[in-house]
C-alpha cells in the first residue's frame, strides 16, 4: 500500500527555500527603507540650506548698509541696516547651533528646525570703502542623529554672497 504525503527531507527542503526567500525579502526591505530615509534626510538638509542662502542673500540685497562685520572682517553674525524701522536692524546670528534672524525689535526667529544643527557660520565683509557692501557667507547644516543610525546622518556646507543694492 502506497502512502501519499511528504517525506521529512521534502519538508525540510521546502522550509529551507521559504526561509531563504523570506530572509532575502527582509534584507531587501531594510536596505530599501534605509535608502529612502537617507534620501529624505539629504533632500531636507539641501532644501533648508538653499532656502537659507536665498533668505540671507535677499536680506543683504534689500538692506541699506552692512553694520557688522566691519570692512574686511569676518564674524559669526551679520547686522544689516534698513530705512524701515520695523526691520532695522536685521541680525543673523547663531545661538545654540541654530541660525536665527531678528528684525527690528521683534523676537528672534529660528531658521532651522530642532533636528538640524547649523555650525561654522561665517559672514565676511568683502566690501571696499567706496562700495555699497558685499558679504560672503557660509554655514554647515547637519542632521542631529540621536539614534546613531547611518541613514539619519548628513552634513552639507553651503556658500553664498550678495551685494547691497544702492538706493536712489
Amino acid at each position: 500500500m502506497k502512502r501519499s504525503g511528504f517525506t521529512i527531507i521534502e519538508l525540510l527542503l521546502a522550509i529551507g527555500i521559504m526561509a531563504t526567500v523570506v530572509g532575502s525579502a527582509s534584507v531587501f526591505f531594510v536596505i530599501l527603507t534605509e535608502s529612502r530615509i537617507k534620501q529624505e534626510t539629504i533632500v531636507e538638509i539641501e532644501d533648508l540650506g538653499n532656502g537659507l542662502v536665498t533668505t540671507i542673500g535677499q536680506a543683504i540685497r534689500n538692506a541699506d548698509s552692512v553694520t557688522t562685520p566691519a570692512l574686511g572682517a569676518s564674524g559669526s553674525s551679520l547686522v544689516l541696516a534698513y530705512a524701515d524701522s520695523a526691520k532695522n536692524p536685521t541680525t543673523f546670528q547663531t545661538i545654540s547651533d541654530r541660525i536665527r534672524i531678528t528684525e527690528g525689535v521683534t523676537a528672534a526667529i529660528e531658521l532651522v528646525p530642532d533636528h538640524v544643527s547649523s555650525t561654522n557660520v561665517t559672514f565676511t565683509n568683502l566690501s571696499s570703502p567706496a562700495t555699497a557692501g558685499t558679504i560672503r557667507f557660509q554655514f554647515t547644516l547637519s542632521s542631529i542623529n540621536l539614534s546613531g543610525r547611518q541613514p539619519y546622518s548628513y552634513s552639507q556646507t553651503f556658500f553664498g554672497s550678495a551685494t547691497v543694492r544702492k538706493r536712489p
